[in-house]
This record gives C-alpha cells, sequence and structure tokens, in this order.
C-alpha cells in the first residue's frame, strides 16, 4: 500500500512540476525509494547522444544535476562507426526499447562495463544490480533511460526483482508521458518567443532610421524591472518572479507591434519636406530659375538676399529646432516675394502645401502625420488584444499598450491617467522616453547629452507625464549607466 501510495504522490507531482531538470531529479529520487536503489542516474536522448541528466548515489553521497551541481560527464554515443553500440546496456535500452535487470555487471558478459569499473576503482564503490529501464513517449519514441544501481536489503545489495521492474515501468511511463508535455509546453514557449523577436526586428527593420529601438527599449525595461526587482528602498514592496519579468520583457519587444502599419515614409520622414524626394531639392530648382530671371532682368542685387532666403528655409526644412512666431512669419514673406513665371502664369517658388509643412513648429512631422504615427499605439492594443495570450502572459498587452500614456491623461491613444497606469507601463513608458531621447540614428536631430536628457525628463515629471519615482529611482540609482554601452561617449557628459 506504501508503494501504491508512493506512485500516487508522484503521479501528482509529475502533473504540476514545470522544470524538466527537477522532474527528472523527483523521478530518479521517487524510483530509488520504491525500488530501495543505492544509486542510480538518468539519461536524455538528444540527436544520437545519451546524455547524463541526474546522477545520485547515497554511499558515495553524490547528487549531480537537478538542483545539484551540473554534470560534466561524456554523454554515451548511440553510434560508432556508423554502427549501433550495442555493448552499452543504456545504449542498447534505448535502441531496442527494452528493460534490462542484471544481478551483477561483474559477471555479465554480454556488455561492456569497462567504465563502471573504472569509475568504483576511482571511488571505492562496488557496482553490482542494475535495473535499466527505457523512458518512451507517447510517438512510441524513446526520449531517455532510468538506471538503477544495488539493490539494498539490509547492509547486502541484491538483484532487483520482478516487482521492482513493474513499479519503476509503470513510473516510466508516467515520467515519459510528463517529461514529454513538459518539453512540448517548453518548446512552445520557445516557439512564441522566437516569433515575438522575429516580429520586433521587421519591425524595426520597416526604419532605417529607428532600427534597433525595439531591441534598445527592450534591454533598458530589462535592466529596469531588474534593478526594481532587487531595490530594498524605493521599492522594497515590489517583487517580481521569473514568469513576471519575462512579462516584461516581452512587452518590450511587443510595444511598437502596431507600427507594422505605420507608412515607412511618414515614419522615417527625415525633413519637413520629404517625400518620394526632399522637396527642397525641387524649391532649389525653382530657386535657380528665379535666379536666371533676375540676372536676364538685370536684378543681380536681389539675388544674395534670395541665396539668403533660400539657406533659411533649408535650416527650417531640418526641423531640428522650436519654430518661432518670427521664423513663421518669414516664410510667409518668403512666399508671397519670390515668384517666377511657369508658362502664362506667375507662381512662387513656395506652394500652398510646402509652405505649411516648412511651418510645422517642432519635428519633421504635420499634425496629420504625427496622428497616422500615434496611430500605432491604438494598433498595439488592436492587435494584443485580439491575441489570446495564456493567463501567464496576461499582463503583457497593458504594459505594451499604455508606453504612450501620461499620468496627466493627455497621452495617446486612450488618454489614460495615473490612476489607470500600472507601475510596469509607467516604467516602459520612461524606457521608451529614454531611448528616443539619447538615440543617435535620427536624422532631424542630433543626439543628445545625459545631463540634457535628464533636464528634459525632469520636465516630464514636473508637468506629471512620467512617474516621478521611477525617474528618480533611475536617475539617482544610476539604473542608466548599465545602458552606456548602447550610447556615443561625447552623449556620456555626467558620473
Amino acid at each position: 500500500m506504501e508503494k501504491i501510495r508512493k506512485i500516487l504522490e508522484i503521479g501528482k507531482e509529475l502533473s504540476t512540476q514545470t522544470n524538466i531538470s527537477y522532474l527528472l531529479e523527483d523521478i530518479l529520487s521517487v524510483s530509488r525509494e520504491l525500488t530501495n536503489a543505492d544509486a542510480g542516474s538518468i539519461y536524455m536522448k538528444k540527436d544520437d547522444k545519451l546524455y547524463f541528466e541526474i546522477i545520485q548515489n547515497d554511499t558515495l553521497k553524490i547528487y549531480m544535476g537537478g538542483r545539484n551541481k551540473k554534470i560534466e560527464w561524456p554523454p554515451l554515443s548511440i553510434y560508432s562507426n556508423g554502427k549501433e553500440n550495442t555493448h552499452m546496456v543504456a545504449v542498447l535500452s534505448a535502441i531496442k526499447q527494452k528493460s534490462f535487470n542484471i544481478p551483477d555487471v561483474y559477471e555479465n558478459k554480454q556488455f561492456d562495463f569497462s567504465g563502471t569499473k573504472k569509475f568504483d576503482a576511482s571511488t571505492g564503490y562496488r557496482s553490482k544490480s542494475m535495473l535499466v529501464i527505457p523512458l518512451i513517449n507517447h510517438k512510441q519514441e524513446t526520449i531517455g533511460v532510468l538506471q538503477l544501481i544495488n539493490k539494498k536489503e539490509g547492509k547486502k545489495i541484491i538483484p532487483f526483482n520482478k516487482d521492482d521492474e513493474e513499479i519503476t515501468l509503470s513510473l516510466s511511463s508516467q515520467a515519459a508521458v510528463s517529461i514529454t508535455k513538459q518539453k512540448l509546453i517548453e518548446e512552445l514557449q520557445n516557439f512564441i518567443e522566437s516569433f515575438i523577436n522575429v516580429i520586433a526586428k521587421a519591425v524595426d527593420e520597416k526604419s532605417k532610421y529607428t532600427g534597433n529601438h525595439i531591441q534598445k527599449v527592450t534591454i533598458l525595461a530589462d535592466i529596469f524591472s531588474h534593478a526594481i526587482n532587487e531595490d530594498s528602498e524605493y521599492f522594497k514592496d515590489v517583487t517580481y518572479d521569473k514568469n513576471f519579468l519575462k512579462q516584461i520583457k516581452i512587452a518590450a519587444l511587443l510595444h511598437d507591434i502596431g507600427k507594422i502599419t505605420t507608412d515607412p515614409r511618414v515614419m522615417d520622414k527625415a525633413t519637413k519636406l520629404e517625400a518620394t524626394i526632399d522637396r527642397i531639392d525641387i524649391i532649389s530648382e525653382r530657386v535657380e530659375i528665379l535666379k536666371r530671371d533676375m540676372i536676364l532682368e538685370g536684378d543681380e542685387k536681389s539675388i544674395s538676399q534670395l541665396e539668403e532666403d533660400f539657406k533659411f528655409l533649408k535650416e527650417v526644412n531640418i526641423g531640428g529646432e522650436f519654430l518661432g512666431d518670427d521664423k513663421i512669419t518669414r516664410i510667409d514673406k518668403i512666399k508671397s516675394k519670390y515668384r517666377y513665371k511657369l508658362g502664362d502664369e506667375e507662381v512662387s517658388i513656395l506652394r500652398d502645401e510646402e509652405a505649411e509643412m516648412l511651418k510645422i513648429r517642432r519635428g519633421t512631422l504635420s499634425q496629420k502625420e504625427r496622428e497616422h504615427i500615434q496611430r500605432h499605439a491604438l494598433m498595439t492594443l488592436e492587435m494584443l488584444s485580439s491575441m489570446p495570450f495564456p493567463n501567464e502572459y496576461k499582463e503583457i498587452t497593458h504594459i505594451a499598450s499604455n508606453h504612450h500614456e501620461k499620468l496627466n491623461c493627455k497621452g495617446y491613444p486612450r488618454n489614460l491617467c495615473a490612476k489607470d497606469l500600472t507601475l510596469e507601463d509607467r516604467m516602459l513608458a520612461i524606457c521608451d522616453i529614454f531611448e528616443a531621447l539619447t538615440a543617435s540614428d535620427r536624422p532631424y536631430k542630433k543626439p543628445k547629452k545625459l545631463s540634457e536628457v535628464f533636464k528634459i525628463m525632469q520636465f516630464m515629471v514636473k508637468d506629471n507625464e512620467i512617474d516621478e519615482k521611477l525617474f528618480n529611482f533611475f536617475l539617482n540609482k544610476k539604473i542608466w549607466k548599465k545602458y552606456t554601452s548602447y550610447l556615443k561617449p561625447e552623449q556620456i557628459d555626467i558620473d
């Protein structure tokens, strides 16, 4: 009855243990306990080799693999010179899917136990009885081999009996199912994470200027979340388990997935007049036509002023600085002042749309273009909300979707307020802002020094856009220092 109870207990444990290595350790421990084996090992089959995964020996106090130290022993080759290594009992058990019960390995002539004898000679151990059981999955494939050594009866070593074989076979069947299930789960998780990485890379590749933004934000988020988890001052009451940290990382990888729908011509717009080409070049051609007309009319004095005004237009087109009212007035004057003949019509060197684009006050995007870019956050929300994430990934959608929201309710896409935003939402927002401000690959702005970046972010704290406690933690605990390898040396102007 006691053995039946143990089998039922391990059956329950097999269904709940999620770490394969721990699972194998528990399988071997219970197998040894039920058969009273002094020692044992589990091999797992990979390609054409059997790798040691767990080793236990009570007499020698050797416990390796699982929760203990890693096993460095070489694997057993299933094939040698193109032939099956049938002289090794574990290999033959794996190949033939057959159990072997050997009363005394020293008296056995079928198999090569030179490795076992060498181990005994070096440790003073005496291997005797051995029970070898293949682990077979639902597809009738061998996934490993369980090996029990030296059945004890008091101080004597005796052979394993028929009951031991049946118990171990029953246990190995349950074990193989659980191992296969857990491997499938791990393989599926690896597939999902690899797929997410591929999608994130594809989004980054869409832009020739903001490439690697997602990867860098993910690195920052990983640094930041681990720092919060380890902190005992600012966030002493916050604890993230391994799964939650993984969710933050995946959310960072997916935070810009909505940019799949964004027009790259808008996303990469380096100047105010850029379309398929930069229209400042077309304006340059019109200026040359006007200069020719001025020369023909003998008005060469106006050429230097025209050149000065065109130089101003080129500077404005870059969109690097805030455009004040005085500069907007000057653009209007240039539009009215400089005109040339186009057929029977007199036209300005600046078309209406071009003048409006040049009057963009900050950056290179018009209001319509900015709204198009901002739509990516809504698309991220819609795309992720439509995905049936398992329960262990339930936090990903809101963390990924809320990185453009602000505490003062003035963010996008949903104008959420402080009460709606989690600590992780706020953290990813800071990571996104910090990466954007320090990025050195944007053609429309110079990379900012850290002192400038933190000054801008302090204003954002003051305006209640980003979380003050998180920002102070990021700044004062120097979390940013772990990211400096991604900055240019000239940007690092603080210690």
